[in-house]
């Protein structure tokens, strides 16, 4: 029996060919689903994910069986479609995260909304929050942007295309893209205790101080050092740490670098500098064709560290392809 979403809603059928035959599928892809988000939380002014799951639900008439239905991880399909529709909102700041596990309609979204157009990734391209995000983090091939912000390219990847493994591969692509950008700005709201707590087990994670220990110095006026490691049980070897847990656009500076390498002067010559944010171009050469061997560690590379080490995050799905295996067959 064929159903029509509430409120004339507009949502776009998902239709696909499958060995000839037409499979409708009543749950509309995260992109589809953009426009009935901000439709919703338009009505409404702080929601839950799980109330906003509930209400997209009901405006789209989904049957029981339907909303019982999920993804390979056990999370409901529903809710991850919404969960990922919201994330691009966000990243558009189309939608804002008020609290954890809440979202709310900007002025920006209902401004979105107002134009009566269909809202998709290519849509919220003329954001420039999102295309950061975007040229951040996704590695495409298409990147001819003209002058004017309004115009975006469509760089739209055409599935039929792609082998199963592409896809995986994509996949696992777009959601570490999200995922750093996430942690990122997780990172800038911490207490900048915490974050230097964080640095010093991120290091660990990393192999460093196995055979000695981690000293969280921060709290202890240790003249500009937030951290050691000591990478032997006599504490012979050692590594200083400076963390700043600063904010988008707030750099760090040569002042403070040159601020770290005094406080490392007489102590040892390793120290590791990380922030939440960036160092400018002088910090950088601050750092440089000095007798002390120190790294810079920026937000970007910070958050790539976390996600390699499985610091902070944690793994909620694990695709497996199967493949015939000939030497089995050959041995029969």
């Amino acid at each position: 029996m064929a159903r029509t979403p509430a409120r004339g809603t507009d949502v776009r059928l998902n239709v696909s060919i499958q060995r000839g035959r037409v499979v409708s599928v009543a749950i509309p892809d995260y992109q589809s689903l953009m426009k009935p988000v901000l439709e919703v939380l338009a009505d409404s002014d702080v929601l839950s994910m799980r109330d906003l799951t509930e209400r997209i639900s009901q405006q789209l008439n989904l049957t029981d069986d339907e909303r019982r239905e999920t993804i390979t991880s056990g999370m409901s399909l529903i809710a991850n479609r919404v969960h990922w529709s919201v994330t691009y909102l966000f990243k558009a700041r189309a939608v804002n995260r008020p609290q954890r596990g809440h979202v709310q309609i900007t002025r920006r979204g209902a401004d979105l909304l107002a134009t009566g157009g269909e809202i998709r990734n290519s849509t919220l391209e003329q954001f420039p929050e999102y295309r950061e995000f975007y040229d951040k983090y996704r590695n495409r091939k298409v990147r001819n942007r003209v002058a004017e912000p309004t115009t975006t390219p469509n760089v739209e990847v055409d599935e039929e295309d792609e082998s199963p493994d592409d896809l995986i591969a994509r996949a696992e692509a777009d959601a570490r893209a999200v995922l750093a950008a996430d942690l990122l700005e997780k990172l800038r709201t911490i207490h900048p205790t915490e974050f230097e707590r964080l640095v010093l087990k991120l290091l660990g994670a990393m192999g460093y101080g196995g055979l000695g220990g981690h000293l969280h110095t921060g709290q202890s006026n240790d003249k500009g050092l937030d951290g050691i490691i000591t990478e032997d049980k006599l504490g012979l070897d050692r590594i200083y740490v400076q963390a700043k847990r600063y904010g988008d656009g707030n750099s760090v500076t040569p002042e403070q670098i040159r601020a770290f390498l005094g406080a490392m002067m007489g102590k040892g010559d390793r120290g590791v500098f990380l922030t939440a944010s960036t160092f400018t171009k002088g910090a950088r050469e601050a750092a440089t064709g000095v007798p002390a061997r120190v790294v810079l560690i920026d937000g970007e590379e910070l958050v790539e560290l976390m996600i390699d080490h499985g610091v902070g995050v944690e793994p909620v799905r694990v695709a497996t392809l199967h493949r015939i295996n000939e030497d089995f067959f050959d041995a029969l």
